[in-house]
């Protein structure tokens, strides 16, 4: 719908006010028992729920769990209770499911601007608290219910991705070598039908806000669709130093926006260091520390090492083990070789 609400309520007859009475009678096949999370006993589950200020009475008796249900249903025939914030956000919950005028109020209206009292109840301050809570479990219960998309995987690595291009395949991993964000906001294009993206963050100074803010909105769009999407920062090295400090507020920044907007398990940020002055502190295990071990392999084996880094360090997003297949080992020695597991399977070969 087009309209959009200024939420400003004078009178029942305003769209969305607590008492608001569809034309379309909306709410004449929904009862008390509609509300979901609030148990009625008996018949009561039976009454009609009316509109939303009529629904919302009753539920604020019954949702408080310091009371008996004797006490519960005295208060019910004295009308005693105390307007509470989560029964409204699940009556409007209720009302979201059936009628479109109160999909799109939930849908479209950030705040409600000015609601006048009703039955001399101040109800703006709690219908705005109960409106926030039933946007962001509707947001949450979105994500939970979102597709989810099958492999490939794609890895967007720094330079020594080069060799791993074509290695990679052989088991689902699409590597990519991505040096800027320019090349990022292309690459993700691309990528669109796989199902999850690994994505290391560029190393570039000189970003463009256009292309980050590609990047983001892609991966976002990404997670809506039901793919997931694991990030890294670059391995940390005393060439890199100054331009990594630099550019790691970025990267926070860039973490920290996409896990908002990501359902459950659908993201991992791989990435834990602390800068402070002009000290760097890193986790052991995470990709940014693996600089030491990192530099000294040259081609296709340091992309696999960088990547098995990220794969442990995210263990939930299942991501595939490039030391399942024999194609992807280092070309060293089996003694010296990058995977832990070669000295044992030379043994193993000998007896």
């Amino acid at each position: 719908m087009s309209c959009s609400f200024r939420g400003v309520l004078n009178s029942p007859a305003d769209r969305v006010h607590l008492q608001y009475e569809c034309l379309n009678e909306c709410f004449a096949v929904l009862t008390l028992g509609s509300i979901e999370g609030i148990e009625f006993p008996g018949a009561l589950a039976k009454k009609p729920f009316g509109n939303v200020w009529d629904a919302w009475k009753t539920p604020s008796i019954f949702i408080r769990n310091n009371v008996d249900l004797a006490n519960k249903m005295k208060m019910l025939r004295e009308c005693r209770f105390t307007l509470d914030v989560d029964a409204l956000a699940r009556v409007l919950k209720a009302a979201y499911s059936s009628c479109t005028d109160w999909t799109d109020f939930i849908c479209s209206t950030e705040f409600i601007t000015r609601h006048a009292a009703v039955d001399s109840f101040a109800v703006q301050g709690p219908y705005e608290r109960a409106l926030k809570k039933a946007k962001e479990e509707n947001t949450e219960l979105s994500r939970k219910n979102r597709p989810t998309k099958s492999d490939p995987v794609g890895f967007a690595a720094p330079d020594c991705a080069r060799m791993l291009q074509q290695d990679g395949e052989k088991i689902g991993i699409v590597a990519r070598v991505t040096v800027t964000f320019r090349q990022l906001s292309e690459l993700v294009v691309e990528w669109k039908s796989f199902g999850t993206w690994i994505i290391v963050w560029p190393l570039d100074a000189h970003a463009e806000q256009a292309d980050i803010e590609t990047v983001a909105l892609a991966i976002c769009q990404h997670m809506q669709s039901g793919g997931k999407i694991v990030t890294a920062l670059p391995p940390l090295s005393a060439h890199n130093r100054t331009k990594w400090v630099v550019i790691s507020k970025l990267w926070r920044t860039l973490d920290e926006t996409l896990l908002a907007s990501a359902g459950v398990g659908q993201m991992a940020a791989t990435a834990s260091n602390k800068i402070e002055g002009n000290r760097v502190f890193l986790e052991e295990g995470t990709p940014e520390s693996a600089g030491q071990y990192y530099h000294p392999y040259v081609g296709a084996a340091a992309a696999k090492y960088l990547y098995e880094v990220i794969r442990r360090r995210a263990p939930r997003m299942s991501l595939p083990d490039l030391r399942r297949s024999r194609s992807l080992r280092s070309a060293t020695s089996r003694r010296r070789g990058m995977w832990g597991g070669e000295e044992s399977h030379s043994k193993r070969r000998r007896i």
